[in-house]
């Protein structure tokens, strides 16, 4: 979803910043739970209670990080030059996605209700940091225009 809807930014404006944006959320949701997984090492709840088969360690939940991850940086994608209404749409809709996502890992037995919150707070802590530096780089004159500002 990242990279289609990165292209069709490409295509429509012209804008390589959108695809930039939603590629770095999502491979660097990747990469702090491939570093963070292993070294906290929690396991899962009990097989008996599984819905599926999991085999690496739960803590944080990689399907919340990812997804606060991916649905928040494709609101903010989407919501530039858009009403207050048009946002508020986008981050309610990104938020139901990203709860469900949450609540179907509980329920599937997959990962504790506290590895899917800490998913959360790492996904969510990568975007910010996203968006600071890329406020940062726009404000000093190295970014390319403003892509994150309204």
């Amino acid at each position: 979803m990242a990279v289609i809807v990165g292209f069709l930014f490409i295509l429509r404006d012209r804008r390589w910043q959108p695809l930039a944006l939603l590629a770095a959320a999502v491979a660097g949701a990747l990469g702090l739970d491939d570093i963070v997984n292993p070294l906290v090492d929690r396991p899962r709840p009990p097989s008996a209670i599984w819905i599926g088969h999991y085999s690496e360690a739960s803590f944080p939940s990689a399907r919340a990080t990812q997804s606060i991850a991916l649905y928040a940086m494709l609101a903010i994608v989407l919501g530039i030059r858009r009403s207050p209404r048009a946002r508020t749409v986008l981050w309610s809709t990104a938020a139901l996605v990203v709860i469900l996502v949450g609540v179907s890992s509980i329920y599937l037995g997959a990962e504790w209700m506290t590895d899917v919150l800490s998913g959360y707070a790492l996904g969510a802590s990568w975007v910010a940091v996203i968006v600071i530096a890329t406020l940062v780089s726009s404000s000093r004159g190295t970014g390319a225009g403003t892509p994150i500002r309204p």
